[in-house]
């Protein structure tokens, strides 16, 4: 079987689409693992950030749990001073009932 003038020009068209085809994959194929490792490298800079923030976070949780037990102890001081201020006051009017001394 001989190929004819024409089936030789179709056989190297078809390689031409071939290699152009195979060109066009390759060149995709490297732009798509390009950006997958640019996207990987963000991600991981995404990741170290995110970590940090968590970070920060459970920091900042711990200060306001010791903020809140500093007010809560705050406030109970307040209340036992209010009262000790309530007796001291009232001493007091019973032993000048008119502020006087009289």
């Amino acid at each position: 079987m001989t190929n004819t003038p024409n089936s030789d020009q179709r056989l190297a068209n078809l390689e031409t689409s071939i290699s152009t085809l195979d060109t066009r994959w390759q060149q995709q194929h490297n732009l798509l693992l390009d950006e997958i490792i640019v996207t990987n490298d963000q991600m991981g800079g995404l990741t170290r950030r995110l970590e940090q923030l968590t970070g920060r976070v459970d920091e900042l949780t711990q200060n306001v749990s010791a903020l809140t037990g500093v007010m809560v102890q705050f406030a109970q001081n307040a209340e036992r001073d209010r009262a000790d201020i309530r007796q001291i006051w009232e001493y007091l009017l019973s032993q000048q009932p008119n502020g006087h001394g009289e």
